[in-house]
């Protein structure tokens, strides 16, 4: 679950078309591509919950561009994160 001050961020980044920024905020901050996955499917499953169909696209999108299902020039990170590595970090943080 998403804190306030962080849905404010997405939401924000959203507005501005700025959520690739956002992720590379969060590398930043000490976050791994795997962690900025997980925050963003989590604001993903709150827009989802929302019926914000529009910006659920546009967070979908996101998640293919983190983890490099997408075109090579799309790709936010180097590195093609696996479904095994996003379901190895779920258990970690659950």
């Amino acid at each position: 679950m998403l804190d306030s001050t962080t849905k404010k961020r997405f939401e924000d980044a959203l507005a501005s078309d700025g959520l690739r920024e956002l992720a590379m905020q969060f590398v930043a901050e000490g976050h791994s591509q795997v962690s900025v996955y997980h925050l963003f499917e989590a604001f993903h499953s709150f827009v989802d919950d929302a019926k914000r169909e529009a910006d659920e696209a546009v967070l979908y999108s996101s998640l293919e561009d983190i983890t490099g299902y997408c075109s090579i020039g799309s790709k936010w990170f180097d590195h093609y994160l696996t479904n095994e590595e996003i379901d190895a970090y779920r258990k970690a943080s659950a």
